[in-house]
């Protein structure tokens, strides 16, 4: 008997929640689903929604009672498309820390021995669950994360994520992990601890690398979840989360990437000095080489190799 705990965190997301709730619920296979929707107080009428479809579940079947929790089958008249074997439906709205915290709330609630959260934007693919269940059937495998597409508001695909197989090193320098698309065994939460609530952008990233030090991730070549893309790219945004990664790298591992810590320093200068002179070629990369190597120093100090430092003057690409 295999049972899935999948938690959503959401604030304020009526225009996608049911998407995302319907995503999830539809899911066909062998499988008990344990689903935990953690809503941050939310003002709009993401409860509403949430309510509606929990009155759809309750008045149907009890179809099994594991650990204390009831599991349903919504009747067959209904709107509501249920695929696996029988579903657990619990709900919480209350103010809390960030999605972190709601993810980590919601995780030690878990029934399941499998744990994905799916952000209350994104939407899984059909066989998405099924597909992970399968491959956990393998005991060898304790992380399983797969392809995912890039979306609309609308649900219309703009590109796929640039997933890769897994190489610990590369992950130090890309995060090529599309976050809804991840599953992990209970117990690989539970050894490698929960996750970093003081993050804000990269917490999905440091987790991912903090689990790599205790478990093989393993790639399997499905789409298994599509992530919506929002407005929100200005420099500034791109700034701050740049800014975490390379606090995260350098708290987590006492040493940053240089892929991350180059791409840093080009947004930096956008966002920090206006004056026109820096269009000048010569003038723009000095002042790169300059903050690059000052920020090296201070994060690895200084241990980049003369082949590396080469191509930051050339301003080839990283």
């Amino acid at each position: 008997m295999t049972i899935i705990t999948t938690v959503t965190p959401s604030f304020n997301q009526d225009k996608y929640i049911e998407r995302t709730i319907r995503s999830v619920l539809s899911q066909e296979g062998e499988f008990y689903l344990d689903y935990i929707i953690m809503d941050g107080g939310s003002t709009d009428s993401s409860v509403a929604i949430i309510k509606k479809i929990e009155a759809i579940i309750l008045s149907g079947q009890i179809v099994a009672n594991i650990d204390g929790l009831n599991y349903y089958l919504p009747r067959k008249d209904n709107e509501l498309s249920v695929g696996c074997l029988g579903l657990s439906y619990r709900w919480f709205s209350e103010k809390d820390k960030g999605q972190a915290n709601a993810i980590n709330k919601g995780w030690r609630l878990a029934n399941g021995k499998i744990l994905s959260w799916l952000n209350s934007d994104d939407i899984y693919v059909s066989g998405a669950l099924a597909t992970a269940v399968s491959a956990f059937s393998d005991s060898n495998i304790h992380f399983l994360y797969g392809g995912s597409l890039h979306i609309t508001a609308d649900d219309l695909v703009i590109e796929p994520y640039p997933s890769e197989p897994y190489d610990r090193e590369r992950l130090f320098d890309y995060c090529y992990i599309s976050q809804p698309s991840v599953f992990i065994r209970k117990e690989v939460f539970d050894q490698a601890g929960e996750i970093n609530e003081k993050l804000a952008y990269c917490m999905d990233y440091e987790y991912w690398l903090r689990i790599s030090m205790l478990y093989p991730l393993n790639f399997i070549s499905r789409i298994l979840a599509c992530t919506r893309i929002h407005g929100e790219t200005k420099t500034s945004f791109r700034l701050k989360v740049h800014s975490e990664i390379l606090a995260m790298q350098n708290s987590l591992l006492g040493v940053v990437s240089e892929h991350w810590l180059y791409h840093y320093v080009g947004i930096w200068i956008k966002e920090n000095i206006k004056n026109s002179i820096i269009k000048r070629k010569f003038v723009y990369r000095s002042i790169f080489v300059l903050v690059f190597l000052l920020l090296d120093f201070r994060f690895n100090y200084g241990r980049i190799s003369i082949n590396r430092f080469s191509t930051i003057v050339r301003g080839g690409s990283r």
